[in-house]
């Protein structure tokens, strides 16, 4: 059994996601990750939120980036994948990719 991103002194919540891993999902240490994170999972979403804020806090909870063509990138934590395009020429997410990431951070088990 392996823990993934445990860090000292942090209050963690452990979730099992297979037999061999767990995740504890409060690592998010720094404070703008946490504001991101509670946009969204805001319904209705409030404001416009940067993909790369978007981007930051998947990679701060341990998801793994993969490069595609073009504006495609995917990220991989444990066996779920999430496929999305970085918004261009904006930098502004769009509101299906504040659900979309919304969908990806459930599946692993994040939660605000």
């Amino acid at each position: 059994m392996r823990v993934l991103g445990v860090k000292r002194g942090i209050n963690t919540s452990i979730k099992n996601i297979d037999n061999d891993s767990i995740l504890c999902y409060h690592l998010i240490v720094n404070n703008k990750h946490r504001k991101v994170l509670k946009a969204v999972f805001s319904y209705p979403m409030q404001g416009m939120l940067e993909w790369k804020e978007i981007e930051a806090l998947l990679t701060a909870i341990g998801a793994k980036t993969i490069e595609g063509r073009g504006s495609r990138v995917r990220f991989v934590f444990g066996k779920v994948v999430a496929t999305f395009h970085r918004p261009h020429p904006e930098k502004d997410a769009k509101p299906y990719q504040v659900r979309d990431a919304r969908t990806f951070l459930e599946a692993i088990g994040v939660k605000p």
